[in-house]
């Protein structure tokens, strides 16, 4: 920010957004900062309202005050995601953005990316909102017409394979039988990849979304131990994770799974039982991280889990 003060000396605001912006905006409006206003969640919307109407509605900005940083309480939504443009992709088309995930890819990779829908309803408790793909609790899911559009316009600028940034791809069952069909009716011929929780398939599903042209699908594992699950609220069961592994195995997909140590009161016992959840399901790749509670997640603030 300071740099671009130096650099562009006629710029009338420096304007904050993201997940840092949203959670903690105090801690980037102090007085010497060269931060002039964070706005709170979706910004698309709203940056446009304030570059092109100026308009001195707080709703959901944070600012300097004479008294310390004033901060509006609401995280915005965009309650329409078809009516916001398309990412400029080109920009992305680059070597340096990809995905390690498998795909059966023979050419040369390169990555598109796109998200067809935003949110999460679901209650972990290490997941702040703003840490997600996508920002907030509530689902909203764009129309399979829109996707399509955009999918065929990364297809056009070489995109070789797409990567679905949503937190949960499969929450709408009926959405995504939708959007699949209308892949299988267009002939859309690239590899793509999706994240989802293991409670949300069934073998039929992960069929179609095969002939639809998925290559790999992600699980959020975390643990294999019942009573960690429950403690992290997770929402999923250890015979879920399997069946959903077994499943997407038997329909063609590579599998990826993401596992987390260090959880609230685990022993040496639960991780035992994580390796042992993870050597009978067989990922063909594991991400592994540890438990971390993120400003803004349920866990921040608590003290009776440690």
């Amino acid at each position: 920010a300071r740099r671009a003060r130096q650099r562009i000396p006629s710029i009338r605001q420096v304007v904050a957004v993201g997940q840092h912006a949203t959670v903690l905006p105090e801690t980037l409006l102090g007085p010497a900062s060269p931060v002039d206003l964070c706005i709170r969640g979706e910004y698309e919307q709203r940056m446009v309202e304030l570059i092109c109407d100026g308009d001195d509605d707080p709703t959901g900005l944070a600012s300097r005050g004479p008294h310390g940083p004033v901060v509006d309480p609401t995280v915005l939504e965009v309650q329409d995601l078809d009516a916001l443009p398309f990412p400029a992709h080109h920009l992305f088309m680059k070597p340096e953005y990809k995905v390690f995930h498998p795909t059966g890819v023979a050419r040369r990779w390169r990555w598109g990316f796109i998200m067809s829908s935003r949110g999460c309803p679901y209650g972990c408790i290490y997941c702040s909102p703003t840490l997600r793909n996508s920002y907030g609790t509530r689902a909203r899911a764009r129309r399979s017409a829109s996707v399509m559009r955009e999918l065929l316009h990364l297809r056009a600028l070489g995109a070789t394979v797409i990567h679905f940034r949503d937190d949960i791809f499969t929450l709408d069952r009926a959405r995504v039988v939708d959007l699949c069909q209308a892949m299988i009716r267009r002939g859309f011929d690239l590899k793509w990849t999706a994240q989802t929780r293991p409670d949300r398939v069934d073998p039929e599903l992960l069929g179609l979304m095969k002939r639809a042209g998925c290559a790999s699908i992600y699980f959020g594992v975390e643990s294999g131990s019942p009573r960690i699950l429950e403690r992290i609220q997770k929402g999923s069961t250890v015979e879920q994770v399997e069946d959903a592994f077994a499943w997407s195995r038997r329909a063609g997909l590579f599998t990826v799974g993401f596992f987390m140590l260090g959880n609230p009161g685990e022993t040496v016992q639960d991780i035992q039982l994580t390796h042992d959840l993870l050597m009978r399901v067989r990922p063909d790749i594991i991400q592994v991280a540890f438990f971390t509670p993120y400003p803004g997640s349920p866990v921040f603030s608590r003290a009776d889990l440690e």
